[in-house]
């Protein structure tokens, strides 16, 4: 059977009988509700660039987390669809898949990731004063880790920070804070990334301005470990020449 022709945008509340094929092209930590379950969230990406979150609720992340790859490709039909509150809209689609173990998953391993979109987001260091201005909320960075600091208590103890410093293919430092649970389920990515000296893409990191502007996570941040992508490659050898 040939690739699935349907896009993530035909697929509406009204939708019947589709199927759609996708890369999963980030994968957000876990967090968990108000009532106590779990919630799992990834970012789907079909062959034009197209996204949708998926979200997995309670027992199911358990489940269904170790069948769901970062980069695997697989065709997903009938997931119930959801309108999403735009106050928890994270990409350009007003809708949101919520999966179960009953959805219909199936791999396709055979099949290339699509990537190529992944990175037009991205937004050199030299913009983050400009976008600050422009007062987005969020931005999209690519950088490598050239320093870590130890996690600390602030606010009395009713917070935990840490902070680590990238640096882009233009020489420019940022600093970028973990919080609180982001500690508990990044930190040690972070930290192996920062001796591997691997290349990190950060989407929507919120723009702070404090004593100096930096980056910091946020519920919906997502952090993905040097991804088979040309531009990754080549700011990997830039820095091994510095």
């Amino acid at each position: 059977m040939g690739e699935p022709t349907q896009l993530i945008p035909q697929i509406t509340t009204q939708s019947k009988n589709w199927i759609v094929r996708i890369t999963v092209t980030e994968s957000i930590p876990i967090m968990i509700c108000s009532t106590g379950s779990r919630l799992k969230c990834y970012v789907f990406t079909d062959r034009e660039g197209n996204e949708v979150t998926t979200t997995i609720y309670g027992h199911d992340v358990a489940v269904l987390e170790p069948m769901i790859h970062h980069y695997g490709v697989y065709d997903i039909s009938n997931a119930d669809v959801k309108i999403t509150d735009p106050k928890y809209q994270i990409v350009n689609n007003p809708f949101q898949w919520n999966i179960r173990r009953q959805t219909p998953i199936c791999p396709v391993p055979e099949a290339r990731p699509n990537l190529r979109y992944f990175l037009d987001s991205l937004r050199p260091f030299s913009l983050i004063p400009e976008a600050k201005k422009a007062e987005s909320k969020t931005i999209d960075i690519m950088g490598i880790i050239i320093h870590a600091f130890e996690s600390k208590q602030i606010n009395y103890g009713q917070d935990n920070v840490q902070h680590f410093t990238f640096v882009d293919i233009e020489k420019i430092p940022i600093c970028v804070s973990l919080w609180n649970e982001m500690i508990t389920s990044e930190s040690q990515t972070l930290l192996e990334a920062a001796r591997n000296h691997s290349v990190v893409v950060a989407k929507r990191l919120a723009i702070k301005s404090y004593d100096i502007l930096s980056l910091a996570s946020k519920n919906s941040t997502s952090f993905t470990i040097d991804p088979p992508i040309e531009a990754v490659a080549n700011l990997k050898c830039w820095f091994h020449i510095l």
